[in-house]
């Protein structure tokens, strides 16, 4: 298996750690205790040894690469930590899993060496979006953020909602506009097209929670494996922003992607 593909088995994993840990928190709210906890926290720990391995592995190639992959270690093992320790912590343990999952996909997406995407359009086009893309990939953190507090009961829904909102439009703007001018084969245009597939599908999944809770189905196994899907996909809306940041960026900056 190449470091590449490896890279791409430890970020299925952290989406798996992810989903699980997000199901296994829906039950201890509504449903009771149950073996989600103990697989979640077995899934975690082989995701923090197959991280750690694939750093030995990346250490001697670009630096982008080790510095990823190195802030993926760090935030696994702040994670596991938080997780490990008293209830209080749980928040925190909850924030930082989204973005250990980022730093694991960052290291995987950026070892695809050079790729095309250097065009004058696309050059141009990356200029004037940078930094909106930028702002974009922040607020999707801020409103993993934001998620997080609302699903811990410790802030309402309107923060959460009003964050889902600016994603939401920013997004559909930029990916609309990256969409109608890069040509098709094209790494910008394939990371436009995930963000807006991601946030699309999160969208959707946030409002079948928000009228399941509405109308009282908040104490079901369905409403648990939607809001759980809700949260994974809103780690694959911050990865995917980010990816598409660093491109543009790259990109704009007159490098190869």
């Amino acid at each position: 298996m190449s470091r590449s593909g490896y890279s791409w088995v430890v970020t299925a994993a952290a989406g798996a750690a992810l989903l699980s840990g997000a199901w296994s928190t829906g039950l201890a709210n509504g449903q009771g205790s149950s073996d989600a906890a103990f697989f979640h926290t077995g899934v975690g720990i082989l995701v923090l040894a197959l991280a750690v391995a694939q750093a030995g592995l990346l250490w001697r190639k670009k630096l982008a690469a080790r510095a990823w992959s190195s802030i993926a270690v760090g935030l696994l093992l702040a994670d596991g930590i938080l997780g490990a320790s008293a209830a209080p912590t749980a928040v925190l343990h909850a924030c930082l899993a989204p973005f250990a999952f980022t730093a694991l996909v960052m290291t995987a997406a950026i070892q695809k060496g050079k790729l095309s995407g250097g065009d004058p359009d696309s050059i141009s086009l990356a200029a004037r979006l940078r930094k909106a893309v930028l702002v974009t990939a922040a607020l999707a953190a801020l409103q993993v953020v934001l998620g997080v507090l609302y699903r811990h009961k410790i802030w309402g829904i309107l923060p959460h909602m009003g964050g889902a909102l600016a994603v939401t439009l920013l997004a559909l703007v930029l990916c609309a506009m990256i969409l109608q001018r890069i040509p098709n084969k094209v790494p910008l245009r394939t990371a436009a097209m995930a963000v807006l597939s991601f946030v699309l599908t999160q969208v959707t999944l946030g409002i079948a929670a928000f009228v399941m809770r509405l109308l009282d189905a908040d104490g079901t196994l369905l409403f648990n494996a939607v809001a759980s899907l809700h949260v994974a996909t809103g780690s694959l809306v911050l990865a995917s922003t980010a990816v598409l940041a660093s491109r543009t960026q790259k990109i704009a900056l007159g490098e190869s992607q």
